[in-house]
């Protein structure tokens, strides 16, 4: 499970500032599992006036006197499946 939070990790910084969300999806049964991200779809300019802690944490220390929207963006998934192969 570290393994993919540390793919997590690393795929969030590639998708950039525009990125809201990620879900790591584990598979018990079989041997893949998924990484879901998702990533603003609504452009620079309105990215450039969002409140990226209440978009991505649903919540804002600053509340009324952020100078930020508190919104949440149209996102887009962008989802990567994980295939693990056992070593004999």
């Amino acid at each position: 499970y570290d393994i993919l939070q540390n793919l997590g990790h690393h795929l969030m910084q590639v998708v950039g500032d525009g990125y809201v969300g990620c879900e790591i999806t584990r598979n018990y049964d079989a041997v893949s599992h998924r990484i879901s991200l998702w990533r603003s779809c609504e452009g620079e300019a309105a990215d450039s006036r969002r409140c990226w802690n209440f978009a991505r944490n649903n919540s804002c220390a600053r509340g009324d006197q952020c100078r930020w929207a508190h919104e949440h963006p149209q996102t887009m998934e962008i989802s990567v499946k994980v295939v693990s192969v056992r070593c004999k």
